[in-house]
């Protein structure tokens, strides 16, 4: 541990005993007006956890109709260390089992 992560673990010792209601509702304060920032700007986050366990990604996969500017188009894909393309297709296939369905459209009926 730096000097830093020991001053900031004294400090937030300071603020937990001087004052714990401060970081009870600093804290929830600070998560909503993120997520809120988030929201206006197109990002949804489904809840705090959800922000809160998002500094442990390293991979996000997004079906096609996910990401569009009007056009649909995959632009790379890259695979794991040892994936084969095979299991790659399947995590594709996995991936879009449970993207939303869209209904073939109802005209002339």
């Amino acid at each position: 541990m730096d000097s830093f992560q020991l001053a900031l673990q004294f400090g937030i010792s300071v603020m937990v005993i001087a004052c714990p209601c401060a970081l009870g509702l600093a804290t929830p304060t600070a998560v909503m007006a993120g997520i809120g920032v988030g929201t206006s700007q197109g990002v949804l986050i489904k809840g705090g956890h959800a922000l809160e366990s998002a500094h442990k990604v390293n991979c996000i996969v997004f079906d096609k109709g996910t990401l569009t500017i009007g056009k649909p188009l995959v632009v790379d894909t890259k695979l794991f260390h040892n994936m084969v393309l095979h299991d790659f297709y399947e995590l594709v296939a996995a991936t879009e089992v449970n993207s939303e369905q869209r209904t073939p459209s109802r005209k002339g009926r």
